[in-house]
């Protein structure tokens, strides 16, 4: 699907590349989440040591890594800084938490395959973007009309 001048002025993309994002975060969430249950696997079976200091780098790509991070948002460091600790407490957390965003994701890329053929979805999502702009406009103008008169 093209993307209007409108719409692109309007900063929504088009759904090939909302898809083509989904389909990124899906490869780097199935990549992560490989990593961490190999290491879950291997501290389970007494391979890698957990009692010894387990370096997590050892064992995963930055992008692995950076993965975990963005999955906590805000929190991200916080989960990180717990990983390094002690990752024997963390894995389990990260692994539950992994996999309720991959069958979420998976979720969200088979809808998006049903609305693929769907020239509705973009039409919504303009309607949804624009309501959105004017909500924003008005509050931007609530604020303008108060400093006008001084409050």
């Amino acid at each position: 699907m093209k993307v209007s001048a409108f719409m692109k002025a309007l900063g929504i993309p088009a759904l090939s590349e909302v898809v083509f994002e989904l389909d990124m975060l899906l490869d780097y969430v199935n990549s992560a989440l490989k990593r961490v249950e190999e290491l879950l696997k291997g501290i389970n079976n007494r391979s890698v040591s957990s009692e010894g200091s387990i370096r997590v780098e050892d064992h995963f790509s930055a992008l692995n890594l950076r993965c975990i991070e963005r999955l906590y948002g805000d929190h991200g460091l916080e989960v990180m800084e717990t990983l390094h600790k002690s990752p024997s407490i963390a894995l389990p957390v990260i692994l539950i938490r992994m996999k309720q965003k991959q069958e979420e994701w998976i979720k969200c890329r088979e809808d998006f395959n049903k609305q693929k053929d769907s020239k509705d979805f973009e039409q919504k999502s303009l309607w949804l973007r624009s309501k959105r702009t004017m909500k924003r406009a008005r509050k931007d103008d609530d604020v303008l009309y108060s400093v006008a008169d001084g409050k």
